[in-house]
């Protein structure tokens, strides 16, 4: 019997490589791309919570613990950095909340800008940090501490921006954010130990790819809701995504031009974190199939400022930092 050619056996890690080392364009690209297999969003729904799973896990195994022992000698400079991070977001959703009157907001959205408010860094914050040529250091600190307090944080600011207008059980929210987080933690602190952090540096690349990849399934997820919404409700879909645009940006300029006179070459890391936030892992905490509509069709359109924002931002961050913000090889 033949034997497999190693270069046929290889070339699923040279596909990943690739995908990584395009990155900024595999997310933007990967969203659009997504529509053309619709007829699977139904099959892949059920999965977004274990594909949300997957990415708080490969980013725990990844982290570069190095650089966070590091940050730890600055605390009280990392404690503020996460104060802003978290209230970037907050103060952008309740000042919109509080002009306009819970009364403006029908109750589905209200909940989806509570959890836009309420969710942590999403996970892609330190590669987007390194894809704009930023360090990721700050960022997978925040991270890294925006999960461990999400699980009693994140319920507080949802109830404290929803009130009365929208049921939502605090306890057993933070029950199972606690339960979700910390199993995917876990599981990646146990793969980094079982493979190794010299493993992991080495394919960096291949990892990156695979980012993308679990992008384009989370995308995939989605686009039956987005497909249906744009043809019976445009209005709606553009009215949210409208405010899904602004809440990312507001929130990513506060924090960028709070933390500019502190450190120029942070600004934009921490800005990050705070703009974009993981919106899906309150989703997955609540239940895919149990929170409302108009709050799932509010979630699946914010992805957008997220799979664009490296496009988006990197012209505006050129302007403030020069060659800084360009791509790392």
């Amino acid at each position: 019997m033949q034997a497999i050619p190693p270069s046929l056996l290889d070339w699923p890690r040279r596909a990943l490589a690739f995908l990584g080392r395009y990155g900024a364009q595999g997310f933007a690209l990967s969203i659009v791309l997504s529509f053309a297999l619709q007829r699977f969003s139904g099959a892949v729904k059920p999965f977004l919570g274990a594909l949300i799973f997957c990415f708080v896990a490969i980013n725990t195994m990844r982290a570069d613990w190095p650089a966070l022992r590091r940050l730890a000698g600055r605390p009280w400079r990392v404690a503020a950095a996460l104060v802003l991070s978290t209230l970037a977001p907050f103060v952008t959703v309740a000042a919109i909340v509080a002009i306009l009157g819970r009364d403006a907001f029908e109750p589905g959205l209200l909940l989806g800008l509570a959890i836009a408010a309420a969710a942590p860094p999403l996970v892609a914050a330190p590669a987007y940090a390194l894809l704009l040529g930023f360090s990721n250091a700050l960022p997978l600190t925040l991270l890294a501490l925006g999960m461990a307090i999400a699980p009693v944080v994140s319920p507080l600011i949802a109830d404290v921006i929803v009130g009365a207008a929208v049921p939502l059980d605090r306890i057993a929210l933070m029950g199972r954010l606690a339960i979700f987080l910390f199993g995917a933690m876990t599981v990646g602190l146990a793969a980094r130990r079982l493979i190794g952090g010299a493993w992991i540096a080495a394919r960096s690349a291949e990892l990156n790819g695979l980012g993308v990849v679990l992008f384009f399934l989370f995308a995939v997820a989605l686009t039956e809701s987005l497909a249906t919404a744009a043809m019976e409700q445009p209005l709606r879909a553009a009215l949210y995504l409208g405010v899904g645009f602004g809440v990312s940006a507001i929130a990513f300029m506060l924090a960028l031009f709070a933390w500019l006179p502190v450190d120029r070459m942070e600004a934009a890391p921490l800005a990050i974190t705070a703009g974009l936030r993981n919106t899906g892992l309150l989703i997955a905490a609540l239940g895919v199939n149990e929170v409302p509509p108009e709050t799932f069709l509010f979630f699946a359109l914010l992805q957008f400022p997220i799979y664009f924002a490296p496009q988006i931002v990197k012209p505006f961050l050129r302007l403030i930092h020069g060659p800084a913000a360009e791509p790392r090889a």
